[in-house]
């Protein structure tokens, strides 16, 4: 059976050449001028390096609350900041700044209990209104942690725990060392397997960087109330230990 239109057949060819054409070449000046095989891909060996240290800490956090419980909101708030007022001055007369000192929650809830009458019945029964305020202290001199602890809880605060960390500046220092320790970790380890292929380590292709981890292994819970504080009692005083930081990468080589 012949061709009806061999002219319209041709031209239909030469379109679908010229369109593979730009596909393969790309649409514009900036495209590339070829596609990447799997046979052109650069051999690669992936591996992830850590490195991790000990360091002694150089500050310290105070959690502590404040809580009131009383029959209307309104009074249980204002005992509250009675409280608070003291402790705050507390602090500042211990030469905590201001921006060291932040609130981290504050709320205002019916207290209800479950109890039984009289008759057996167990039902709700209303306590008050109790406020509660949460405070975040950073204290840079070590030293004097266990001193502010004190003063608060004369005030009437309590402490939930202490926490011995690592300021920002610190943290960061140590960060970038690790960083490049963690590297080099990798590197090593890559060349390592690299040698028992017998192969040759080459540059490095790529990285990423995970969030890094920290250990505190010194943790002090700390729950005396201001009607439990006996002034004669030894000076609360803490023992920082050291806090172990780690860091992790994930890395990409050539090999030759």
């Amino acid at each position: 059976m012949e061709c009806e239109n061999p002219i319209g057949i041709a031209i239909f060819a030469v379109v679908l050449f010229a369109l593979g054409a730009m596909f393969v070449g790309g649409f514009s000046n900036n495209s590339p001028q070829y596609l990447i095989s799997s046979q052109d891909q650069i051999p690669q060996i992936s591996v992830q390096g850590s490195a991790q240290m000990t360091t002694e800490p150089d500050q310290v956090k105070l959690y502590l609350y404040i809580t009131t419980l009383e029959q209307t909101a309104k009074f249980s708030q204002e005992e509250n900041a009675k409280i608070n007022e003291k402790v705050q001055a507390s602090l500042l007369g211990e030469e905590i700044d201001k921006e060291n000192i932040k609130t981290t929650s504050y709320s205002v809830q019916i207290r209800e209990e479950w109890e039984k009458d009289n008759n057996g019945t167990y039902s709700y029964v209303f306590k008050g209104y109790e406020t509660t305020h949460r405070i975040e202290v950073t204290i840079k001199d070590l030293d004097n942690a266990g001193i502010v602890t004190d003063k608060v809880v004369e005030d009437g605060a309590l402490v939930e725990y202490v926490q011995f960390s690592l300021s920002d500046a610190k943290r960061k220092t140590l960060e970038q060392t690790l960083i490049s320790d963690a590297v080099s970790n990798a590197r090593a380890l890559a060349s390592k397997i690299a040698q028992a292929g017998g192969a040759t380590l080459g540059k490095l292709q790529s990285a990423s960087y995970g969030t890094p981890s920290y250990y505190y292994p010194t943790r002090y819970d700390y729950s005396l109330s201001a009607k439990e504080y006996d002034s004669a009692v030894p000076e609360t005083s803490f023992s920082s230990g050291e806090i172990t930081f780690s860091v992790s990468v994930s890395t990409s080589f050539a090999i030759e």
